[in-house]
């Protein structure tokens, strides 16, 4: 369904250049019918095997970088901000009922 959608968006609606509501529903029942005529399955080159080798490496998490792959970056514990900061967290709703 993405790769569908991701069709209209680049042949349909990326234009933007419909006079009507009415207009850009013709131009998609349109498209939409001569796809449905002329549309061939998608011959998928990512196999399940590349699935379980990626989930794997995924998963073990001494494995060494590969270019183009994410790094995992370490999580700030929460009492600092994104920039490692320490931050002073809001009292509890407990902690002000106490002090009152």
């Amino acid at each position: 369904m993405e790769i569908f959608f991701s069709l209209v968006q680049r042949k349909v609606v990326s234009p933007c250049d419909f006079a009507s509501l009415d207009v850009l529903a013709d131009t998609l029942t349109a498209f939409v019918d001569r796809y449905n005529v002329t549309a061939t399955p998608f011959k998928w080159k990512y196999t399940a095997a590349d699935l379980e080798r990626h989930l794997a490496r995924l998963d073990d998490d001494t494995a060494p970088a590969v270019a183009g792959s994410v790094a995992r970056l370490p999580v700030p514990p929460p009492d600092t901000n994104d920039h490692g900061s320490r931050v002073e967290s809001e009292p509890s709703a407990r902690a002000l009922a106490q002090a009152a």
